[in-house]
């Protein structure tokens, strides 16, 4: 059975979760924390660099690092990074895919399947936008609320998670 993963695409910090042992269990992203921070940017050599690498270089290069995008969502504005324009699903996508791959690595698995955290005030046009910026187009489920504690909810036997 395909492992499901629980992803809080927040506006200011990412998480995700796996359900283990009857507990819902933050999992640890390329850096030792199960929190990221939801920034991009692009390092002097033009790499994508997300989450602290990227937040460390807003104050030296705010021209090519980006945050807070999740505001953006379902908009027509673009985001500057560098020298090229950006949808905020792109930006997304580049944190989704972030998230994906340190999953990977700590569940020592191919994730093919999430449930993104969905803000109750986004309407429609942001839901989709939202789930559709995963890279791979793993199978996602969206959610109203807190995604990690919903996950664990409709995942663990609706037992409640509380503390995610």
């Amino acid at each position: 059975m395909d492992t499901i993963i629980g992803i809080d695409l927040g506006t200011s910090t990412t998480e995700a979760a796996v359900y283990r042992s009857g507990k819902p269990v933050l999992m640890l992203n390329f850096d030792g924390k199960e929190v990221t921070p939801s920034v991009v940017g692009l390092d002097d050599s033009g790499n994508v660099v997300i989450g602290e690498k990227a937040e460390a270089q807003l104050l030296l290069a705010p021209d090519r690092t980006v945050r807070e995008v999740k505001r953006l969502i379902g908009t027509d504005e673009m985001v500057a990074m560098g020298k090229r324009q950006y949808s905020p699903v792109e930006i997304s996508a580049m944190i989704l895919s972030y998230v994906r791959n340190y999953a990977g690595k700590y569940l020592d698995a191919d994730i093919t399947r999430a449930v993104i955290s969905v803000p109750a005030y986004f309407d429609e046009l942001q839901r989709q936008e939202k789930g559709s910026g995963i890279p791979g187009r793993p199978n996602h489920q969206r959610a109203h609320g807190s995604g990690a504690q919903l996950w664990a909810g409709a995942h663990g036997g609706g037992k409640p998670c509380a503390g995610l």
